[in-house]
């Protein structure tokens, strides 16, 4: 990617790894949950759990759209 916007696009609008409004499906949701294969993000790099509460941050920004902020 070459800039943030682009890589939000690719995030958001693919429909594989989230689906604005809907925390129920999507890749994002999947690895955040550890949904096997879970590999680390950029590969190559250590894996690192996400903190108490963070996880539930993710899920409501999906679901108020995954707005661009």
């Amino acid at each position: 990617m070459t800039s943030a916007a682009e890589s939000y696009a690719s995030l958001v609008t693919s429909g594989k790894y989230l689906v604005p409004g809907d925390t129920t499906t999507g890749l994002l949701l999947e690895r955040l949950h550890g949904v096997p294969p879970v590999r680390p993000m950029p590969p190559g790099t250590p894996f690192v759990q996400l903190e108490p509460g963070n996880y539930d941050l993710i899920a409501l920004w999906i679901q108020e759209g995954a707005l661009n902020n």
